[in-house]
């Protein structure tokens, strides 16, 4: 049961991406409606007067990534899809290995030399001598100590020329890319290392086109908005869009040991002007969506969402899937994802005339 509930919340999720929240009617059900409910409706709340947003122009820099962001990504993207092979084989040098480490001098723990799914490139010389020539021929599962010395000429005088022990605990081995470890994969995609790299360049320029998406709608917006004018926003819209917010940043906040309010005060806003951002966002983009006569049948729906979960998850059911988020919740997904579409083919974007070309982020 725990595992179809993770399941379903996964599906629902990536399915979801967009990151606007669902309108609530007065029963508190998702509305079907993409249109200026609770704005036009409601003198003086949201949209008063939608600004133009056909045939503007933007300029926005347009970059492409570099052959060696391509092969970084390519081996993370390797290893990642590796690690969940059993390759049945012993440490060798070039091998990527996790392992659990502590080292004790004189019998005792020392501050930074113990950790936990530590990852190595065996022969990367990332820790002292003897270490990782000293794994060689580890197999998961297998717990080693490696009686060792720090060398005198260590960084910390405090262990320098001590003799150390590592117990070192091997808990997965991944080895070089290669046309064979590649081919062990047995993904349609791609045979041989050659045609993995060549797949994941157009995963990174897939990323790239999207972000370079993202700034044009983000270019638009602001035109759109510095011509429209909005009143009051709707207080359960920027409830709801807080609560989003704070869900979306919260780890990365937690990450630099800081609250929600301190990280936003790094980049000079709050989360109140976050909010307000994003719900100014949605309404613009109902609007637009109301003008334009945007929709979709159930039909239409259910069968995006039915490719998304032969993607994703395919033990998961239409009706499970609607169970944790509604169609509706879904159509106004797919509605709000057209209109970024349709800004995108109507707009027209220049370079920056200062702009050079850039081969990275």
């Amino acid at each position: 049961m725990k595992k179809k509930l993770t399941a379903l919340i996964l599906v629902a999720a990536c399915l979801l991406s967009f990151g606007a929240c669902g309108k609530k009617n007065a029963s508190g059900d998702t509305s079907t409606d993409v249109s200026t409910e609770n704005t036009a409706n409601a003198e003086g709340v949201g949209i008063i007067s939608l600004g133009n947003y056909k045939g503007l122009t933007v300029e926005v820099a347009k970059t492409t990534p570099s052959e060696a962001e391509i092969k970084n990504y390519s081996e993370y993207y390797y290893q990642m899809k590796a690690a969940d092979m059993n390759w049945n084989r012993k440490a060798e040098l070039g091998d990527t290995v996790v392992i659990d480490f502590e080292g004790k001098i004189d019998g005792e723990t020392f501050e930074g030399g113990s950790a936990q799914d530590y990852t190595i490139v065996l022969g990367s010389h990332t820790f002292i001598d003897g270490f990782e020539d000293g794994m060689v021929g580890m197999a998961v599962g297998d717990v080693w100590d490696l009686d060792l010395q720090f060398p005198e000429n260590y960084k910390s005088e405090e262990y320098a020329g001590k003799p150390v022990v590592f117990t070192v605990t091997c808990k997965s081995i991944v080895p070089p890319m290669s046309d064979e470890t590649i081919a062990a994969l047995q993904d349609e995609n791609y045979s041989d290392q050659a045609e993995f790299e060549a797949y994941v360049g157009t995963l990174v320029e897939s990323y790239y086109t999207e972000d370079y998406n993202t700034s044009v709608i983000a270019a638009v917006l602001e035109q759109i908005l510095a011509d429209s004018v909005i009143g009051t926003l709707p207080e359960d819209r920027m409830t709801e869009m807080k609560e989003y917010v704070i869900e979306t940043y919260m780890s990365t906040a937690e990450s630099y040991g800081v609250d929600i309010d301190t990280y936003f005060s790094y980049y000079g806003t709050t989360l109140e002007e976050m909010a307000s951002v994003f719900v100014k966002r949605d309404l613009v983009f109902e609007a637009i969506a109301e003008a334009e006569g945007f929709t979709y049948t159930d039909d239409e729906v259910d069968a995006y969402v039915q490719q998304g979960i032969n993607e994703i998850d395919d033990s998961v059911s239409l009706e499970e899937l609607y169970a944790v988020e509604s169609r509706d919740k879904y159509r106004q997904y797919m509605i709000l994802d057209k209109v970024q579409e349709f800004l995108v083919a109507n707009t027209v974007v220049n370079e920056p005339s200062t702009a050079t070309e850039t081969s990275g982020k």
